[in-house]
Protein backbone atom coordinates (compact mmCIF):
# COMPACT_ATOMS: atom_id res chain seq x y z
CA UNK A 1 0.00 0.00 0.00
CA UNK A 2 1.52 3.32 -0.93
CA UNK A 3 1.34 6.09 1.78
CA UNK A 4 -0.38 9.80 1.11
CA UNK A 5 2.23 12.27 0.36
CA UNK A 6 2.21 14.84 2.24
CA UNK A 7 3.63 18.51 1.58
CA UNK A 8 4.25 21.54 3.76
CA UNK A 9 2.44 24.28 1.23
CA UNK A 10 0.36 22.73 -1.74
CA UNK A 11 -0.37 26.00 -4.25
CA UNK A 12 -3.46 25.38 -6.52
CA UNK A 13 -3.45 26.89 -9.86
CA UNK A 14 -5.97 27.13 -12.09
CA UNK A 15 -6.21 29.01 -15.36
CA UNK A 16 -9.22 31.02 -16.96
CA UNK A 17 -10.05 32.83 -19.34
CA UNK A 18 -13.12 35.06 -20.78
CA UNK A 19 -13.01 33.14 -23.55
CA UNK A 20 -11.97 30.21 -25.69
CA UNK A 21 -9.69 32.49 -27.63
CA UNK A 22 -8.75 34.74 -25.00
CA UNK A 23 -5.12 34.78 -23.72
CA UNK A 24 -5.56 32.93 -20.13
CA UNK A 25 -4.16 33.60 -16.48
CA UNK A 26 -3.23 32.26 -13.63
CA UNK A 27 -4.79 32.64 -10.48
CA UNK A 28 -3.30 30.60 -7.39
CA UNK A 29 -5.78 29.33 -4.89
CA UNK A 30 -5.69 28.10 -1.80
CA UNK A 31 -7.44 24.91 -1.86
CA UNK A 32 -8.59 22.47 -4.44
CA UNK A 33 -12.40 22.97 -3.89
CA UNK A 34 -11.72 26.74 -4.53
CA UNK A 35 -10.01 26.74 -7.49
CA UNK A 36 -12.95 24.05 -9.13
CA UNK A 37 -14.87 26.49 -8.41
CA UNK A 38 -12.90 29.32 -10.23
CA UNK A 39 -13.06 27.07 -12.93
CA UNK A 40 -16.53 26.34 -12.74
CA UNK A 41 -17.34 30.22 -12.87
CA UNK A 42 -16.32 30.11 -16.82
CA UNK A 43 -19.20 29.91 -19.15
CA UNK A 44 -17.19 27.54 -20.82
CA UNK A 45 -17.19 24.18 -20.47
CA UNK A 46 -15.12 21.68 -23.13
CA UNK A 47 -12.34 20.29 -21.20
CA UNK A 48 -10.33 20.58 -17.87
CA UNK A 49 -7.39 19.01 -16.55
CA UNK A 50 -5.86 18.14 -13.51
CA UNK A 51 -1.79 17.34 -12.53
CA UNK A 52 -1.43 16.09 -9.41
CA UNK A 53 -0.27 12.96 -7.91
CA UNK A 54 -2.95 12.18 -5.65
CA UNK A 55 -5.67 10.08 -7.20
CA UNK A 56 -8.12 11.30 -4.51
CA UNK A 57 -7.71 14.83 -5.78
CA UNK A 58 -8.19 13.53 -9.51
CA UNK A 59 -11.07 11.78 -8.51
CA UNK A 60 -12.71 14.27 -6.67
CA UNK A 61 -12.11 17.42 -9.18
CA UNK A 62 -13.29 14.93 -12.15
CA UNK A 63 -16.60 14.76 -10.08
CA UNK A 64 -17.16 18.34 -9.51
CA UNK A 65 -15.72 20.08 -12.79
CA UNK A 66 -18.37 21.68 -14.89
CA UNK A 67 -16.89 20.56 -18.27
CA UNK A 68 -17.60 17.93 -21.07
CA UNK A 69 -14.14 16.49 -20.28
CA UNK A 70 -12.09 16.03 -17.84
CA UNK A 71 -8.16 14.88 -17.87
CA UNK A 72 -5.62 13.71 -15.49
CA UNK A 73 -1.89 14.84 -15.87
CA UNK A 74 -2.33 15.41 -19.23
CA UNK A 75 -2.84 18.23 -21.39
CA UNK A 76 -6.72 19.57 -21.74
CA UNK A 77 -6.57 19.14 -25.42
CA UNK A 78 -5.96 15.67 -25.47
CA UNK A 79 -8.28 13.29 -27.30
CA UNK A 80 -8.54 9.98 -29.18
CA UNK A 81 -10.87 9.39 -32.03
CA UNK A 82 -12.94 6.70 -30.40
CA UNK A 83 -13.43 8.94 -27.47
CA UNK A 84 -16.77 10.86 -26.55
CA UNK A 85 -15.64 14.72 -27.07
CA UNK A 86 -17.88 17.88 -26.12
CA UNK A 87 -18.48 20.38 -24.14
CA UNK A 88 -20.95 21.98 -21.72
CA UNK A 89 -22.02 25.08 -21.20
CA UNK A 90 -21.20 27.58 -24.36
CA UNK A 91 -19.11 25.15 -25.16
CA UNK A 92 -22.11 23.18 -26.74
CA UNK A 93 -24.46 20.07 -26.14
CA UNK A 94 -23.55 17.77 -28.20
CA UNK A 95 -20.52 14.76 -27.96
CA UNK A 96 -18.94 13.85 -31.13
CA UNK A 97 -17.17 10.53 -31.89
CA UNK A 98 -18.26 6.99 -33.13
CA UNK A 99 -20.87 6.14 -30.79
CA UNK A 100 -22.01 9.35 -30.72
CA UNK A 101 -22.07 9.84 -34.85
CA UNK A 102 -23.94 6.63 -34.92
CA UNK A 103 -27.16 7.77 -32.09
CA UNK A 104 -26.72 11.01 -34.37
CA UNK A 105 -28.29 9.23 -37.31
CA UNK A 106 -30.32 6.44 -35.61
CA UNK A 107 -33.83 7.47 -35.35
CA UNK A 108 -35.35 5.38 -32.29
CA UNK A 109 -38.58 3.86 -32.50
CA UNK A 110 -40.81 1.84 -30.31
CA UNK A 111 -43.03 -1.06 -31.47
CA UNK A 112 -45.78 -3.19 -29.96
CA UNK A 113 -47.11 -6.60 -31.43
CA UNK A 114 -49.98 -8.03 -29.69
CA UNK A 115 -49.77 -11.91 -31.20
Amino acid sequence: MLAAPYFLKVTFTVRVGPSPLSSRTVTRTSSLDQAIELANSTRYGLQAAIFTGAIQSALEAAAKLEFGGVVVNEAPTFRADQMPYGGVKASGNTKEGPAWAVREMTEERLVVLQL
